[in-house]
This record gives C-alpha cells, structure tokens and sequence, in this order.
C-alpha cells in the first residue's frame, strides 16, 4: 500500500507500507521494495499519525510547499491530508 509520509520538519515522502505494528507502520521506498525482505522489521518505523493515504496532486502540494521552506502552508495542506486507513 502506497502512503505520504510526515517526516523530520514536515517533509512529504512517498513511500510503501509493509508492516505494522501496534502505534509503528513500517515503510520502504518504493523502488526498493523488491530488494528487501518484506518483513516488517527491513522497513523505516514512522507514528501511524504520519502515515497518509496517498494522493499524487497533494503529494506534489506538500513538495513544493516544503521545498519552498514555507511552513503555514505546509502545515495546512498537511491538515488536508487523509490517515492511512489501517
């Protein structure tokens, strides 16, 4: 299941859900995802509430708003985002 991540400052990162446990979700790049086990521990471990479902226009709002460095409209276009459904 492919899912925006909230990382370090804000960043927006596409990314792909492997596992979970009970408050972790485990993701991996997209790319790299044939090339690890899928075993939920291979994974980068992120808070469930960073975890969004994954829309490409607003994947791509949330890039240019962190590229820009500009934090209020990061932050608003976050409160948009939708919890990955797990």
């Amino acid at each position: 299941m492919y899912c925006i991540t909230r990382a370090f400052e804000g960043e927006p990162l596409a990314r792909q859900l492997v596992g979970r446990e009970r408050w972790v979700g485990y993701v991996v790049k997209p790319s790299l995802n044939d090339a690890v086990n899928t075993d939920p521990l291979s994974g980068v471990g992120f808070p469930l509430s960073d975890l969004f479902e994954y829309d490409a226009a607003l994947m791509d709002e949330l890039a240019a708003a962190f590229g820009a460095g500009d934090s209020l409209r990061l932050d608003a276009i976050w409160g948009r985002a939708k919890p990955l459904p797990i």
